[in-house]
């Protein structure tokens, strides 16, 4: 992360909007810096957690994700562009893949349980 650290603060200052924005506004900088953290923050606990989890739990959690951003982004309003529906509707078929997957095995170990 350390090593990107250059290459971003190169793009942020030769055409990054914030900082053309940054004067007219500080909260908008302090907003930027504090969303980033908390971003930071969420994928250091998501690589914490990786191995304690269930390989399958884990991999669920990683497409709900997205999913779960999607809902917020339309509830405040966002819209999704015809070009970028083939994406989401991969992901989801995704997470249905791994829910149908963890419905079959939870059937194989009941019946195995049961024999």
């Amino acid at each position: 992360m350390l090593l990107s650290l250059p290459v971003s603060l190169y793009f942020v200052s030769e055409s990054g909007q914030v900082l053309s924005q940054a004067s007219i506004s500080f909260d908008l900088l302090w907003l930027v810096m504090g969303l980033g953290l908390i971003s930071a923050l969420a994928l250091a606990f998501q690589s914490l957690s990786a191995p304690l989890l269930n390989l399958s739990l884990f991999g669920l959690l990683v497409y709900v994700e997205p999913i779960m951003l999607v809902v917020v982004a339309i509830v405040l309003g966002e819209t999704i562009q015809a070009a970028e529906w083939p994406t989401y509707i991969a992901i989801w078929l995704a997470v249905v893949a791994l829910m149908l997957e963890g419905v079959i095995s939870m059937k194989k170990r009941r019946s195995a349980i049961a024999i």
